[in-house]
């Protein structure tokens, strides 16, 4: 098993992009964006391979925000930190385009198929975050999952915003109705 899983990622490597980050593999599809709005979301996983030494696969990315943007991030593999990676040839969006996520372990995780593999990329344009891309990879003895979430950066409240003052009440009155708990317990 593990022996199919290497040849398969030495064969399907070169068609691959160098960075396995989920970055821009190829020309834009005409499909229309799947994504809410303001996101880089990632689905269609397909082609994919996963073994104790490492994993391949294809996706689609929905870039949904207009512009040129870049990426950084960071992996992890079993909630350990494992890498970080810069994902430059996202383009502008709002796009859609194919792309892949890869890795070989170097060296494999001891005696185990089954892993999970976290890709954490922040999003942003003219150096301001947008939010987090996170793609998560599952290998459980050869089986392969793939998902992905968007976490856009909450809008601040601004001072003085009738919300502000309406969040502030909300959170003395918790305080209080705690203490007042706390009092008669």
């Amino acid at each position: 098993m593990v022996m199919a899983g290497l040849l398969t990622l030495v064969a399907n490597a070169p068609a691959f992009a160098a960075d396995g980050n989920g970055g821009r593999d190829g020309v834009s599809t005409p499909a229309g964006s799947k994504a809410a709005a303001g996101s880089l979301i990632y689905d269609s996983f397909t082609g994919f391979n996963c073994s104790q030494s490492g994993f391949v696969t294809s996706a689609v990315a929905h870039l949904d925000i207009s512009g040129p943007v870049t990426g950084a991030g960071t992996t992890t593999l079993d909630g350990v930190p494992y890498d970080a990676y810069v994902v430059d040839n996202l383009g502008s969006g709002p796009d859609t385009f194919p792309t892949s996520f890869f890795r070989t372990f170097t060296p494999p995780p001891p005696s185990s198929s089954t892993y999970v593999f976290v890709y954490t990329t922040i999003v942003t344009q003219n150096g301001a975050p947008l939010g987090q891309s996170i793609t998560t990879i599952e290998c459980a003895d050869g089986a392969f999952s793939a998902s992905n979430v968007w976490l856009g950066v909450p809008e601040p409240i601004p001072a003085g915003h009738p919300a502000a003052w309406a969040a502030l009440a909300l959170l003395l009155a918790g305080g209080g109705l705690a203490r007042l708990a706390r009092r008669r317990a």
